[in-house]
């Protein structure tokens, strides 16, 4: 028995020290605490204390939040929100941007109000109080940034007609919280998200001085936004206009020729792709592989040809100095009488 507990006792720290050895190198190879969006550093300034922002809005959930942090450079303090895709920063963008915000030169979306400049850059959006980023700085923040996405923006929002727009008011719809935040009067079933449908909204100023609302729903094919809209004309107080996959609304309209001149003004041009028929694209193939082999075998020919007639040349030249006999011995086996 004591020669039995001595081995235990003398087991037990060899296995705690392999798995100490095993703690130590996951803690290696963990990245470290606190690591995350904002960089340590932007120019000059160092980064303060870095606090992680919890948003508790579901529309910026529904537009695909993942992460958010706030940090101090100097004066300036910072705000990252990271997105799943960049048009979700878009669209938190446009849901951020302060009423009275005007464009600002650092982003192409960009806007400044006051002490504030907001900027969307592909799938981040940012936030600057008390402070001007460099144009060193920002890019510093671009380059930094982890898990950096920057696909092609929806060009929905480019069918909103720019005369009688209110500023600032655009909102992206990709789903039933943003729908019900803008436009509480709009089912989602009527919409048809399922359908993977998406959805520009902006607020018009109508002649007389009335505030139109306007609503741009795209739909992967005309057939499907053609049935959308017979659904849609059945929303009272609502006039419906469909323009190839588009389907368009004009809610709460005081004025139905107001809503009919805004509505005349969206048109969406299709793009035709003109491509050849692959039977001919075939034919011309065959034959371009036959000419090529004829080609081929013509050179080939000429190729043996001369290459005879220079091998003979050389046999007559050289029978005619007198080398020909001595070189070109040949064995004969006389095998006529045999």
């Amino acid at each position: 028995m004591p020669m039995r507990k001595r081995k235990e006792v003398q087991k037990m720290p060899r296995r705690i020290t392999a798995a100490g050895g095993w703690l130590a190198l996951a803690l290696c190879l963990a990245p470290p605490v606190g690591a995350g969006i904002l960089p340590e550093q932007l120019g000059q300034e160092r980064r303060g204390p870095v606090q992680a922002v919890i948003p508790s809005d579901p529309v910026l959930a529904e537009y695909g939040i993942e992460a958010a942090e706030q940090a101090d450079y100097g004066p300036m303090s910072v705000v990252a929100w990271r997105f799943r895709d960049s048009t979700g920063a878009m669209a938190a963008f446009q849901y951020k941007r302060p009423p009275e915000s005007k464009p600002d030169k650092l982003d192409k979306q960009a806007a400044v109000a006051g002490h504030l400049i907001l900027a969307a850059h592909g799938n981040y959006l940012y936030q600057f109080v008390d402070g001007v980023p460099t144009e060193e700085q920002y890019k510093q923040l671009q380059f930094a940034v982890p898990r950096i996405e920057q696909s092609s923006l929806p060009i929905i929002g480019t069918y909103l007609p720019p005369e009688g727009l209110i500023a600032n008011s655009e909102r992206y719809v990709g789903g039933p919280v943003a729908l019900e935040k803008f436009m509480p009067g709009v089912a989602p079933s009527l919409v048809a998200f399922h359908l993977s449908a998406e959805g520009q909204y902006g607020r018009y100023q109508g002649r007389e001085g009335k505030v139109m609302d306007l609503a741009i729903f795209s739909y992967p094919t005309p057939n499907m936004a053609r049935e959308r809209s017979e659904a849609f004309g059945k929303l009272a107080g609502t006039v419906v206009k469909r323009a190839g996959s588009l389907v368009i609304l004009a809610l709460n309209s005081p004025n139905p020729d107001d809503a009919e001149r805004l509505l005349a003004k969206i048109q969406q041009q299709a793009s035709l792709t003109w491509n050849e028929n692959p039977k001919e694209n075939i034919v011309k193939s065959t034959g371009d592989m036959i000419l090529t082999i004829m080609q081929l075998a013509g050179v080939v020919i000429l190729f043996c040809v001369l290459s005879g007639l220079a091998f003979g040349g050389i046999r007559v030249m050289r029978r005619k100095i007198g080398r020909g006999d001595a070189d070109d011995g040949m064995i004969t086996l006389h095998l006529q009488g045999k």
